[in-house]
């Protein structure tokens, strides 16, 4: 079965790559080979129920898992220092999600955010997964406007509850409590619904987010 990562590229917008040279366990799979072979099990599992939309859930929940234990893996070196939300890097995960909604749609979308999210099981950083968690929650307020036909797996990942549990995975995993991962998460889409209303993707509005947020978006890329 082919990756559904490797299916479609975003060129002119590639998601955040880590550090060359992240750590990986001796004599194991890196963290990228895991979850994508996590995520493609889960798929071809998926191909045999007659939901397809149940299958999508169930791709969303196995790749939630396997997120965690690539950042717990990290960990196990040491807990990194947790860093506060910060108004940049919810900006950043937003203007991203502007550029790859408007070049590529839903679909680009969902590998854009299974990319972001495949870049920190590699090398865990706060900022990252806050970048992550912006875009996500985002790309699910924006499923408020309406159904989209023909993306049921896109759909089953950007779900409210999906987008939140893959935060608040990454959040514990890196060995934060889970009540201060709550309040992280809140804090977040908080922020995200003050500058992203339901429904809208595009082009900025008038009032929301500040056009400075586009000039350091291309530094999550670096």
């Amino acid at each position: 079965m082919i990756d559904p990562r490797k299916q479609r590229q975003t060129p002119s917008f590639p998601p955040p790559v880590p550090t060359p040279g992240a750590p990986k366990k001796a004599g194991g799979w890196g963290p990228l080979a895991f979850f994508g072979a996590i995520v493609v099990g889960a798929l071809a599992l998926g191909q045999c129920s007659t939901s397809s939309r149940n299958a999508g859930s169930a791709a969303t929940d196995v790749a939630q898992n396997a997120i965690g234990s690539a950042i717990d893996a990290q960990t196990a070196q040491g807990v990194p220092i947790v860093t506060p939300l910060s108004k940049s890097d919810v900006q950043i995960g937003m203007s991203h999600l502007r550029q790859v909604a408007k070049a590529e749609g839903l679909a680009g979308e969902m590998i854009y955010s299974q990319n972001c999210y495949d870049a920190l099981s590699r090398h865990f950083t706060w900022p990252k997964l806050d970048q992550c968690g912006a875009f996500d929650l985002g790309a699910a307020q924006s499923l408020g406007d309406g159904t989209a036909t023909g993306f049921d797996k896109e759909i089953a990942w950007f779900q409210s509850e999906a987008a939140a549990g893959r935060y608040i995975k990454g959040a514990t995993a890196a060995g934060e409590e889970a009540e201060k991962a709550d309040v992280r998460l809140n804090d977040l889409q908080t922020r995200v619904t003050a500058g992203h209303p339901v429904g809208f993707k595009g082009e900025q509005p008038a009032g929301g987010i500040p056009a400075s947020a586009d000039a350091v978006a291309p530094e999550a890329a670096q």
